[in-house]
């Protein structure tokens, strides 16, 4: 409500009309122009009638200034509830908040929370959040999954686009969701959306697994150069990405002096059984001569064996 008033100005000294603006705070000179007061509160009574309908006729409900406040950011609307989920949820349908919604607002602040914890770039999680917005569009998307699940099984997937792929276990542990949720929910994802599998050869974790296990520059070098070779050869076609990383790496790490890798290391990082690099290993034992390159100081051959 808006009034003006006679008094005298400040500023001008003279007796003038005071334009006072109670929903923005001010009084204002009419003669000079200077704003007098930047914070007035209205204080003065807002009368609401009802209807008849309501079966409150007759009656008024009476509240203290208006219900908005232009000094606050949000200008004073903003709306917290509390109590059960289903009332909440009652409450964003009156608002036209839909399920779907609530669910991409929370697999986005997801996304963020965990791909940090997991290393993930901020434009891998923008392209996670792409794939859950895909998810939302197709019918019954999100029937019958959970929200964090299904962020989860989304994280897995984009891992495996940029080149940084996770075991299911590694989500698991910074997520909470089981193993399990994450195997379902993302084969129902890459059906849903028709993504085909990502193949991630053995080089590329090579150089992830060296990274992990902060391997010297000649270690990772040779390990590299060894997994090319070993998938040039075709000696262990069928195995793992993982068994053949873990391989190429137990090898380089055998043949350089002062190796800063142990067997317990190894296997701690490499998600691989003992049993299984043996296994590999033995495979490739009689082909070391056309598979490991020769680099500086590298120890004759005969010390790679187990």
């Amino acid at each position: 409500m808006d009034i003006s008033e006679t008094t005298i100005c400040p500023n001008c000294r003279k007796q003038t009309l005071i334009f006072v603006d109670y929903r923005q705070g001010t009084s204002v000179c009419r003669e000079c122009g200077r704003v007098i007061e930047d914070t007035i509160i209205d204080f003065t009574e807002e009368i609401r009638q009802f209807s008849s309908e309501t079966g409150s006729e007759g009656k008024s409900s009476r509240l203290n200034g208006g219900f908005r406040n232009d000094k606050a950011a949000d200008g004073g609307l903003s709306l917290k509830v509390s109590g059960s989920t289903s009332t909440v949820a009652k409450m964003a349908q009156r608002m036209g908040v839909t399920s779907e919604e609530i669910s991409t607002v929370k697999s986005y602040k997801l996304i963020q929370q965990w791909g940090s914890l997991l290393g993930i770039t901020l434009k891998f999680q923008r392209r996670a959040n792409e794939e859950f917005n895909k998810l939302v569009a197709q019918k019954d998307g999100l029937q019958g999954y959970s929200v964090e699940s299904l962020t989860a099984a989304i994280l897995y997937i984009v891992c495996k686009k940029c080149d940084r792929p996770l075991l299911p276990k590694q989500i698991s542990d910074v997520t909470g969701v089981s193993v399990e949720d994450i195997n379902r929910d993302y084969k129902h994802t890459n059906q849903v959306l028709g993504n085909t599998s990502t193949y991630i050869d053995g080089c590329k974790y090579s150089s992830m697994l060296c990274q992990d296990l902060e391997a010297n520059p000649i270690v990772s070098s040779a390990a590299l150069k060894i997994a090319e070779k070993i998938q040039e050869s075709g000696l262990l076609d069928g195995k793992s990405p993982r068994t053949i990383s873990a391989v190429a790496v137990l090898i380089a790490m055998k043949l350089t002096p002062n190796s800063n890798i142990t067997w317990k290391k190894l296997l701690e990082k490499a998600h691989v059984t003992e049993g299984t690099i043996k296994r590999g290993f033995q495979i490739v034992e009689s082909h070391l001569q056309g598979i490991v390159p020769e680099w500086e100081n590298r120890l004759p051959l005969e010390k790679a064996c187990i």
